[in-house]
């Protein structure tokens, strides 16, 4: 995907702003939340977005009587959404629904993708309101002058589909035998991708550990991985929840989890090993990587 944008859609004979809240799983009752349109020119008019770019957080320190000072860190923390609206209440003029009906499908929302694009989103809640004013009243309802907000947890914004790079085959033997492959990372900030190696039944060797690294970042995890001769496992390094699993069992791991970086400007073709340590030469096993390009916005 491209970097987030601010899209347009057609609108009769004009355009307007895509402005939507929805996409992920409906908290308690499950399913996937339809998108809620924020700005379809029946109920709601987006006046503006503004999107907090205060997410950046250094810190430094003085160094004592030197006029000079020291990073200690860097972090990247959540954001804040204000969408000035105006609300109609009569639906322009269709089927009416009160500003409470509409605020209480978003507070009840939870978690879901703000997007601006239809193709990369802001995880956000919705976080209330800062004012509504009535603008004017008839027999279908009232018109309101409110602004929305809305606050994620995370920084960046991500794409909506995940792209999932199928490296193929690859080997394990004594000692070790490294597999190596690129991956080439289109986003705008680091990712934490999950790498998923299949052993098949027809492998006749039994497999001792895995090591997953970034040669360009130098970041290596080494996982114990015991996977017996002649039979089908699943073998996930998931850098996100930083875990190592053979078939959603955690197993024991040294080191840093792998994560995927940009190159400024974009992409960044980032080098990659996979080490496989077993009692013989392993066959038909392979390895696809999954990952979530993110964005600054």
């Amino acid at each position: 995907m491209a970097a987030p944008q601010f899209g347009r859609t057609t609108y009769g004979w004009a355009k307007r702003g895509i402005i939507k809240f929805g996409g992920m799983s409906v908290p308690v009752v499950g399913g996937t939340m339809s998108y809620i349109d924020l700005n379809d020119a029946v109920y709601y008019y987006a006046q503006d977005i503004d999107i907090s770019g205060t997410h950046i957080k250094n810190t430094a320190m003085q160094k004592t009587w030197l006029a000079s000072g020291v990073w200690l860190s860097q972090d990247f923390v959540g954001r804040t959404v204000r969408i000035p609206m105006k609300y109609d209440e009569t639906g322009n003029g269709g089927s009416a629904q009160s500003i409470a009906q509409a605020m209480g499908q978003l507070s009840q929302a939870g978690e879901q993708y703000l997007t601006f694009d239809n193709a990369t989103g802001l995880r956000c809640r919705f976080d209330g309101w800062s004012k509504r004013n009535v603008l004017f009243e008839d027999n279908n309802g009232y018109g309101w002058d409110t602004e929305l907000i809305f606050q994620s947890r995370n920084p960046f914004f991500e794409d909506l589909t995940a792209t999932t790079q199928s490296v193929g085959a690859v080997s394990g033997g004594i000692g070790g035998t490294d597999n190596n492959y690129t991956i080439s990372y289109v986003g705008a900030a680091f990712c934490a991708p999950v790498y998923t190696i299949t052993v098949p039944v027809g492998n006749t060797q039994a497999i001792t550990s895995m090591a997953m690294k970034n040669i360009t970042s130098g970041e290596t995890l080494s996982a114990t991985t015991p996977v017996p001769a002649n039979q089908a496992h699943t073998v996930v390094f998931d850098s996100g929840l930083m875990t190592v699993t053979i078939d959603g069992v955690q197993q024991v791991f040294t080191g840093s989890f792998p994560m995927l970086y940009p190159a400024i400007p974009p992409p960044q073709s980032n080098s990659m090993r996979l080490t496989i340590t077993a009692a013989g030469a392993t066959t038909g096993i392979t390895l696809s990587v999954s990952f979530t390009p993110l964005w600054e916005g």
